[in-house]
């Protein structure tokens, strides 16, 4: 798929068909909701970090990462939906939770880069 919204709304999709199978009785038809497109980003995210951080990842859900880790600098930490965020003193701001504390990405991996050129052709092409 050429752009990370397409990604996570054929993942949506997918997901749905999975919980409809599972139960017919609770089956939605309608569109896409806002829970469902973000369940399908946390999936992604969620999945790649567990292919590029999974020792970090494993470490840090004992509170022992270690301090050789890439990771280190960022004060991480996994929130509540297992997904590995940046800590820090942004923590007192105002800003959105996930502005404050952005999912970690590797900076060279396919979801990562579709995610950037989403964002870019959001912005307009800015910067």
């Amino acid at each position: 798929l050429q752009t990370f919204s397409k990604l996570s709304r054929v993942t949506a999709w997918c997901l749905r068909f999975v919980k409809n199978c599972r139960h017919p009785s609770k089956q939605r038809q309608e569109k896409l909701t806002i829970e469902e497109l973000n369940e399908s980003e946390l999936y992604w995210m969620k999945t790649v970090q567990n292919e590029t951080f999974r020792d970090e990842k494993s470490l840090l859900m004992k509170g022992k990462l270690s301090e050789n880790s890439r990771l280190i600098y960022l004060t991480p930490f996994i929130d509540e939906f297992g997904v590995i965020r940046v800590g820090g003193r942004l923590q007192q701001s105002n800003l959105l939770y996930q502005h404050k504390h952005p999912a970690i990405l590797p900076n060279k991996h396919n979801i990562t880069d579709l995610i950037i050129q989403g964002e870019h052709k959001h912005q307009w092409h800015a910067g």
